[in-house]
């Protein structure tokens, strides 16, 4: 035991910096409270200042059917959106050598993990959809996995200042995460993971205002832990609580530098 406390300080010293960094004040990706100039104000316009929603969206049928209740759920291919720190216990055992196969829980041996899913979103009042991609991969005693999110909105009418139609739009979004996860030990995994976003909601004009796609980038941290228990005879239960703090990072801005 304290040869893998040794091995493990420089893992929990990180861990440590990690949680101490993400819980300072740092501006939240979602929301945006700047009023373009111009025609577009506060006084006139009733708007959601919520940027970039389709990042909450489950994109698996168990995820969704459970009210996205997936944080400490049992691992799976769609861990990525809940809690990537899961991934570490899906591809087997990724414990320390020192560690003897005795101790450990027994998981299937896949190295590699696919997943691929469709979302109709509100399709009977907006017509929006979402494409979800995800592979992880174990490598030696950590996972990696990279995400791709697709959410194509309904078709838009454009208009300008006086409500003349100038044309059709659909917006589009889409959001690519990569992710690192390793276990601590038997029970405690953690995983960090980077996101770019990428957000066109309009064709370039809204109202007489230049805007222009948005980009931001986030970061997530996740941790999760489980144990087996003999709660219920004749049973094979596990307990399990996960921590997933997600989409840590800057603003998102449509406007064009000249508004």
């Amino acid at each position: 035991m304290k040869q893998l406390s040794v091995a493990y300080r420089p893992v929990l010293r990180l861990l440590a910096i990690v949680t101490f960094i993400l819980f300072q004040k740092v501006p939240g990706i979602s929301q945006n409270n700047s009023y373009p100039k111009g025609n577009l104000n506060k006084e006139n316009l009733n708007v959601i200042q919520t940027a970039v929603p389709f990042l909450l969206i489950a994109p698996d049928p168990i995820g969704g059917a459970m009210g996205e209740t997936g944080v400490a759920r049992k691992a799976d291919v769609f861990s990525m959106h809940w809690n990537p720190a899961k991934y570490a216990f899906l591809h087997g055992d990724s414990i320390p050598k020192i560690l003897t196969e005795s101790d450990s829980t027994v998981y299937p041996k896949s190295k590699t993990k696919v997943g691929l899913s469709y979302v109709p979103y509100m399709t009977s009042i907006t017509g929006s959809n979402m494409a979800y991609f995800v592979l992880s991969q174990k490598i030696k005693s950590s996972v990696l996995s990279l995400a791709v999110r697709y959410f194509r909105q309904g078709e838009i009418i454009m208009t300008d200042i006086q409500g003349q139609e100038l044309g059709s739009f659909i917006p589009k979004e889409y959001a690519i995460d990569l992710s690192y996860a390793k276990k601590i030990n038997l029970n405690l995994s953690f995983a960090l993971t980077g996101r770019f976003i990428h957000s066109n909601l309009s064709n370039n004009y809204v109202g007489g205002n230049k805007l222009k796609p948005a980009n931001s980038f986030a970061a997530d941290f996740g941790l999760y832990w489980q144990k087996k228990v003999d709660w219920l005879p004749d049973k094979k239960t596990e307990l399990a609580w996960g921590l997933n703090i997600s989409n840590v990072g800057s603003k998102m801005s449509y406007l064009s530098s000249n508004n």
